[in-house]
This record gives C-alpha cells, sequence and structure tokens, in this order.
C-alpha cells in the first residue's frame, strides 16, 4: 500500500488524540487535515478505518481552536470522500460527536489571542452536518426536537439556533431530501405555531418557507408537483383552521 496510507494507519491505531494536550491533539489534526487535503484517494483505501479513525480523533475535544479544525475534518470526510469510508455506525457515532456541541455558546475570553467566535464555530458545526445529505435522518428529528418549547423557561435563542440549522442543512441536502422529510417538519411546526406557544414563531415561520422553497427547488416553473397536495396542503389548510 502506498507510504501516506500506512502513515495514516498508524497514526489513528496508534494515537488516542482525545488523551493528549491541546498541543498534541491540534498535531494530530493539523495532520488528518492535511491528509485529506492533499492525499484524499490513498487515505481513502483504509475504507471504513478512515471515518473510525478521525471519529475517534476529534470525540470529547472542548478546546475552540481544534473544534474549528475537527469540524472542518468531519466536514472533510462526509463531503469528499466515498460512503464506503465512514459505516452506518460510524456516522451515527460522529453525528452524536458533533451536536454534543449543540448549542455552541461559547464566548471568547477576555484579553483572547486566538480571534475565534461562537459565530465561528458554529458556522463550522453548520459546515460539518449539511455536508452530506446522509446525515439527513439524524439531523432532522434531532433539530426539530431541539426547537420545540417543551417546558417553561426554554433556551429561545438555542430554538432558533435549532431552525436555522434545520433550514440551513435541508437546503444543502437536495430537494429530493427535502421532500423526504417534509412531512415532519409541516407537523412540528403546526403543533408549535398552532397548538404550543412557541416563544420563536416569526423564525419558524422563517424555516419553513426556506425548506418549502428548498423542496420546491428542482420543479419547473409553471407545475404542481403531486407531493404538494399530498404533503403540504393538507397541513397548510390546518394551519388556517387552528391559527
Amino acid at each position: 500500500s502506498p507510504i501516506v496510507t500506512d502513515v495514516a494507519r498508524a497514526l489513528f491505531k496508534g494515537v488516542h488524540t482525545p488523551s493528549h494536550t491541546q498541543h498534541v491533539r491540534k498535531c494530530v489534526l493539523d495532520l488528518a487535515h492535511l491528509l485529506l487535503s492533499e492525499w484524499r484517494e490513498e487515505v481513502s483505501l483504509l475504507r471504513e478505518g478512515l471515518g473510525e479513525g478521525i471519529t475517534t480523533a476529534i470525540e470529547e475535544e472542548r478546546d475552540p481552536r481544534n473544534l474549528l479544525l475537527s469540524f472542518s475534518i468531519a466536514k472533510q470526510l462526509l463531503r469528499d470522500c466515498e460512503p464506503e469510508c465512514v459505516s452506518d455506525e460510524t456516522l451515527n457515532t460522529l453525528f452524536e460527536s458533533l451536536v454534543s456541541y449543540f448549542p455552541i455558546t461559547f464566548t471568547p475570553p477576555k484579553n483572547d489571542k486566538h480571534g475565534i467566535t461562537g459565530e465561528d464555530l458554529k458556522a463550522a458545526l453548520r459546515g460539518a452536518l449539511s455536508s452530506t445529505p446522509r446525515m439527513a435522518g439524524l439531523v432532522v428529528p434531532f433539530m426539530l426536537d431541539n426547537s420545540k418549547d417543551i417546558t417553561v423557561g426554554d433556551n429561545e435563542s438555542a430554538i432558533k439556533d435549532a431552525l436555522s440549522m434545520l433550514a440551513f442543512c435541508l437546503e444543502r441536502y437536495g430537494a429530493d431530501t427535502v421532500r423526504k422529510h417534509l412531512g415532519e417538519v409541516l407537523t412540528t411546526a403546526r403543533d408549535q405555531l398552532c397548538r404550543t406557544t412557541t416563544p420563536c414563531p416569526d423564525e419558524f415561520a422563517e424555516a419553513v418557507q426556506r425548506i418549502l422553497a428548498a423542496a420546491m427547488s428542482d420543479v419547473p416553473a409553471g407545475l404542481t408537483p403531486h407531493w404538494l397536495g399530498r404533503e403540504v396542503e393538507p397541513t397548510l389548510k390546518g394551519f388556517a383552521k387552528e391559527a
């Protein structure tokens, strides 16, 4: 096998990244980023071992410098590598690792020298979670669940972040994927807008608008797709009746 493949195999098998200091963890992550950027075909020869190695390397990370890199590496892995490099089990593990940081509430400390903001981390996490439609079945129910005002005192900003993340990801998964999840999105929106007192009605309305636009993005102008009457019209009529 190519030397680069052997290097990647040794890195992921021989180094338990989370147990090391921040500096060492960053060195490992920098190397993983370089391998994916410059020798993607060679490291992809590891197949499932590549996904498993990267998922293990980024888990339990807490340093914002390393988190930015971790989210970027996850995006590279999911977007650029063949699906065979990330098994369904590894995809679930990677998803759980990524959403453990949601919602991101990071505020830079005073006299911070690194210049990393909470918005930087949010954008990087969005990039990772939206990088493949394979994530849709995990991301959609998670974000919908986080958009629900279950108890008094729920974090309003977390609900807004969940709705923004949901719309952002679905816009990038593609119209076919959006339509598969349209029913659950509209049902949740109807429940939250008509049957509870969500603190974020405007954000729900905006998210639904963006998601409907994404679902219609491949429909030729002037045509009414058959799924519109099945998935959308009954819920919209429910909105009008219960509003």
